[in-house]
């Protein structure tokens, strides 16, 4: 009889998925706090079964008369016992260093925000996590910044103004660039000379309609996508202007922790996205269908949770497994943030401090 593999390295991979999950929880609710965030990984992992068996017989004595021969009997019970153990040790490594901090700390790029761009992230998801801020000059040259905070008093405006780009199709879109042509080519690359592979530039822009009219056009030229300009555009027209500010992967957990620190005021409020043109339905009925993140703070139940963490000062937070809006995608968007910026160097062997 033998230990499972199978079972073994699925209890694992629970156990280390939950870990990740709670990871995340934990630095949101340190950014709530405003408290410094501190990012952990597992380098390596080994695992051991083992199966031991042992036997052994029980002699009992007993005492025979017959007449008159006296003498004894012997009864002979075998035993026979199987353990089973197994058992994983890991370490865990911090990953604050220089190395991996630089790429938290630098800005979302728009190629990175191609990366979630699919039809299980909605557009309003992944603008909500990203944009800090949007500045609107109007024709006359007046700018204004619309900020991306729940706790900001104006942030409804925020709201407007996003919602707004949205319906006029703000989007990420990849623009292929020719290289321009230069010497001769290896004949390695297989490629005629003066022939380049093109680069592809991504870029935040509105996706106009070529069948709306110039007046249905809000925005400078400028901030449309090439190429989706209705014929009736003029692009000398002095239209309002619109610059998207983006957050770094650092300043999206401090935003979740403004949204969770929002949910715990004396008057709570929930941030919703409302669905946009094209946003798939899902979770039909639940009172939180929309909402960006559920952070509950020492709720009463505490089984049945999709993470859990306690807090710096001994508060409980959770995410309910149900009822629970966009959580489950906001947490394994960050966890591929911070996936993404595992480069190499920024993963240390040592120290480290080893569990079992």
């Amino acid at each position: 009889m033998k230990p499972s593999f199978t079972n073994m390295a699925s209890t694992f991979a629970q156990s280390l998925a939950a870990y990740q999950t709670d990871g995340v929880l934990t630095n949101i609710i340190r950014a709530s706090e405003e408290r410094p965030l501190s990012f952990l990984d597992i380098p390596s992992i080994n695992g051991s079964g083992n199966v031991s068996q042992s036997h052994s017989a029980g002699l009992t004595l007993g005492a025979l008369s017959v007449n008159n021969l006296y003498g004894s009997i012997a009864s002979v019970s075998p035993n026979f016992s199987v353990s089973l153990g197994t058992s994983f040790n890991f370490t865990q490594s911090s990953l604050d260093n220089a190395t991996f901090w630089s790429g938290i700390l630098s800005k979302v790029q728009p190629k990175g925000l191609a990366y979630f761009r699919n039809p299980n992230i909605p557009r309003e998801l992944l603008f909500a996590l990203a944009i800090e801020s949007i500045d609107i000059t109007d024709a006359q040259g007046k700018t204004s910044r619309y900020v991306n905070s729940p706790l900001e008093p104006n942030y409804p405006q925020f709201e407007k103004v996003l919602y707004e780009l949205l319906e006029s199709g703000l989007d990420v879109v990849a623009t292929a660039v020719p290289a321009p042509a230069s010497g001769q080519q290896p004949q390695s690359n297989k490629q005629a000379p003066n022939q380049q592979q093109a680069t592809v530039s991504y870029n935040l822009c509105l996706i106009g309609n070529m069948a709306n009219t110039a007046k249905e056009m809000k925005y400078d030229s400028a901030n449309y996508c090439g190429g989706k300009l209705p014929a009736l555009f003029n692009p000398n027209d002095k239209n309002a202007a619109f610059t998207v500010n983006l957050r770094s992967p650092k300043q999206i957990f401090n935003y979740l922790g403004e949204v969770v620190q929002a949910q715990n005021l004396t008057d709570p409020k929930l941030v919703r996205l409302p669905p946009t043109t094209n946003t798939t339905i899902r979770k039909s009925g639940e009172s939180n269908q929309y909402a960006l993140i559920v952070v509950e703070k020492n709720a009463s139940s505490t089984s049945n949770l999709y993470a859990s963490t306690v807090g710096t000062y001994g508060d409980y937070y959770s995410v309910p497994k149900e009822n629970n809006g966009y959580s489950p995608l906001v947490i394994d968007m960050l966890l591929l943030m911070i996936t993404l910026n595992k480069i190499s160097g920024s993963i240390p062997q040592q120290p480290a401090v080893l569990i079992r």
